[in-house]
């Protein structure tokens, strides 16, 4: 199962942020200036400001997450067929 990496998303968005105010970016991401507080404090945020922040970061969703490779499919000879 994939989790956020708080810890990243948490430093992109304080690197990105500066000294403004969050108020001000709160504004721009279209969310309150509580839940980008939260998100700072690496508590995860539901999936809708989840994706308003990556957009404002200008970041790949995919980047935060902590994702296992995927097998590749078997293959016709690789499937054993029980009879």
């Amino acid at each position: 199962m994939a989790h956020v990496k708080m810890d990243i998303l948490a430093d992109y968005m304080s690197r990105r942020r500066g000294e403004r105010s969050l108020r001000e970016i709160a504004k721009e991401v279209g969310v309150s200036a509580a839940t980008l507080s939260r998100i700072e404090n690496r508590m995860a945020p539901d999936l809708a400001t989840f994706v308003k922040v990556c957009a404002w970061l200008g970041e790949n969703p995919a980047t935060f997450f902590d994702l296992e490779p995927v097998s590749p499919p078997l293959s016709d000879t690789q499937i054993q067929i029980n009879e």
